[in-house]
């Protein structure tokens, strides 16, 4: 790399990891809001009127949420791409070596990563059954 794109990639990588740390985040605030919010429907002391307007809000914000995490999957998908171009840079300048450390264009790396896509897909196939929970507990309590 020459002239300030060492900068870059460091400024891209710390925007990738933010984007990681919020993405727990992410995933915490729909559990978290799962797990605090479905209890209320169960209290037998509520109104049909009252668990179907906190079943239409706890739907609401449960999509709101699954749609942050998975836009937030996107974003480091994202920035994972622009770092490995990055490191593509340094094969196309006259080092005949090619690129000096592979992180994010390392087959391994991509491995690895992988195995994390799977986890993605399973916080979203939760997330999925819990917007069909809320789903069908809206409709049921409808007035």
């Amino acid at each position: 790399m020459r002239d300030g794109e060492p900068n870059m990639y460091t400024a891209l990588a710390m925007l990738r990891n933010g984007q990681t740390q919020l993405q727990w985040g992410r995933i915490q605030m729909l559990l978290g809001f799962n797990a605090i919010a479905i209890p209320l429907l169960a209290d037998p002391a509520r109104t049909e009127f009252v668990k179907f307007v906190l079943s239409v809000v706890g739907l609401a914000v449960h999509i709101a949420l699954v749609s942050a995490a998975t836009r937030g999957s996107w974003w480091i998908d994202y920035w994972n791409d622009k770092l490995a171009e990055f490191e593509r840079l340094d094969s196309e300048e006259s080092d005949p070596t090619g690129v000096r450390v592979k992180v994010f264009t390392d087959p391994d790396f991509r491995s690895i990563y992988k195995t994390g896509v799977i986890l993605k897909w399973v916080f979203i196939g939760v997330g999925v059954i819990f917007g069909i929970g809320w789903l069908m507990a809206s409709v049921y309590y409808l007035p």
